[in-house]
């Protein structure tokens, strides 16, 4: 989609090839209809994700366990609203030293969480957590991981 979106803004604007803003054109296209899948698959199941996501706007793509909570607290049950994130990928968890994985499913969440907590006892802090690179230019979410070396996505490993 990334791909076929950049080519067609290219035509579009007239390019005689794929420039930079044709792509971060793309990538902020691809990024809203992201966003909106997710909304839309969480009100299906009675979530009320839209304004939880909405919340992340304007934040630094790593956040602490603190900082969840804070966001989470107007909901009935933030620690759900918590879950329902990770277990769709939009949160991806920290479950080794600098290492977080975006998974998919509330087993895999369950599971992920328990190693997230496991590492904030040993290192004596908070679980940490990260949105998700697809949703960061809609949310303009700051990439403060991209060029990070002792920060890697362990969902490529």
């Amino acid at each position: 989609m990334l791909a076929n979106s950049s080519i067609g803004n290219a035509i579009n604007r007239r390019h005689s090839s794929i420039t930079q803003d044709d792509i971060l054109s793309a990538e902020r296209d691809y990024s809203k209809f992201a966003t909106d899948a997710l909304i839309v698959e969480s009100m299906s199941e009675g979530v009320p994700l839209s304004t939880a996501v909405l919340e992340m706007a304007g934040l630094d793509a790593t956040l602490s366990k603190d900082d969840l909570d804070v966001m989470m607290s107007p909901f009935d049950d933030p620690e759900k609203m918590i879950m329902w994130l990770v277990r769709s990928s939009f949160l991806g968890v920290e479950t080794s030293r600098g290492v977080f994985e975006h998974i998919e499913g509330e087993e895999e969440a369950r599971r992920h969480i328990n190693m997230a907590r496991r590492l904030a006892v040993r290192e004596d802090r908070r679980e940490r957590f990260r949105i998700h690179p697809a949703f960061r230019p809609h949310l303009r979410v700051r990439d403060d991981d991209l060029h990070d070396s002792s920060v890697v996505d362990g969902t490529l490993i």
